[in-house]
């Protein structure tokens, strides 16, 4: 899906609390300010997190752009002290009260006082083949899933389908067994941290990255303009989709709008 800011999706079962961020997938570098912004949050996102969940089209073949991610998620390290800092930070936003000065003095001595290690362990990485259920050919997948696996450094891989749930149950117990003790951050019956209209337009967002060629959806921004329930149940909403580039406007509307018109979000 194509995100262009965080998203958190909350899973509560029993004692343990998953909060799940979903981040922009891998883009092809280039000379775009909007590219490096998107490409920025995603990194600053999985850095702050326990456990990076690696999503690849298993149907798909890769493309420099997904090889180059899976290196640099590789070659990316945390050391002790970072890992104390970040843990630090989640519990002041899990406790919502600031330290006071005296606390962000020893905090910071403490921090200078770790010997950090220079062999720093990666961040933790699970690869997830999805779309299982359209691949046609072992041998092919289990060529990507090798490929995939030199390229990068994975504790483990998981064979999923978002769309008829395989795997998805395995995946969850993986990550409650995982999950690190600390206090929750949400209402253990909260799901998701957006508004309807916020997901009204990542479902937009998602539904142009279908439809349209793939850097397209990273260059329109996607806003809610309107929102009217009606009586008999419906709901109309309009939205304002926004393009840096006037040649995406033809392409977004094809003849008469035809293009746009089969979008259905």
């Amino acid at each position: 899906m194509c995100i262009r800011d965080r998203t958190k999706g909350v899973v509560t079962e029993q004692s343990t609390q998953l909060c799940l961020y979903d981040t922009p997938g891998a883009i092809g570098m280039n000379n775009s300010a909007n590219t490096r912004i998107l490409i920025t949050k995603a990194w600053n996102i999985m850095n702050e997190c326990d456990k990076v969940l690696f999503v690849i089209d298993s149907v798909k073949h890769l493309n420099e752009a997904v090889r180059s991610t899976v290196k640099r998620l590789r070659n990316t390290t945390r050391s002790a002290s970072e890992q104390r800092y970040l843990d630090k930070l989640k519990a002041i936003r899990d406790n919502k009260s600031l330290p006071t000065m005296q606390e962000l003095r020893e905090e910071l001595e403490e921090l200078e006082s770790i010997d950090d290690d220079d062999n720093a362990p990666q961040i933790p990485s699970i690869l997830l083949l999805n779309k299982i259920d359209l691949a046609t050919s072992k041998a092919k997948l289990r060529a990507l899933q090798r490929e995939l696996e030199d390229l990068g450094q994975f504790e483990k891989t998981l064979f999923i389908s978002a769309k008829t749930g395989y795997g998805i149950e395995s995946l969850k117990e993986t990550l409650l067994s995982e999950a690190k003790s600390r206090p929750w951050s949400h209402n253990p019956k909260t799901r998701s941290v957006q508004c309807p209209a916020e997901k009204a337009g990542e479902v937009m967002r998602q539904e142009l990255y279908k439809n349209f060629y793939e850097e397209i959806p990273y260059n329109v921004g996607v806003k809610v303009v309107s929102w009217v329930p009606r009586s008999n149940g419906e709901l109309i909403i309009d939205y304002q989709l926004d393009v840096l580039k006037k040649m995406h406007v033809p392409i977004l509307l094809g003849e008469k709008g035809r293009i746009l018109s089969q979008v259905r979000a």
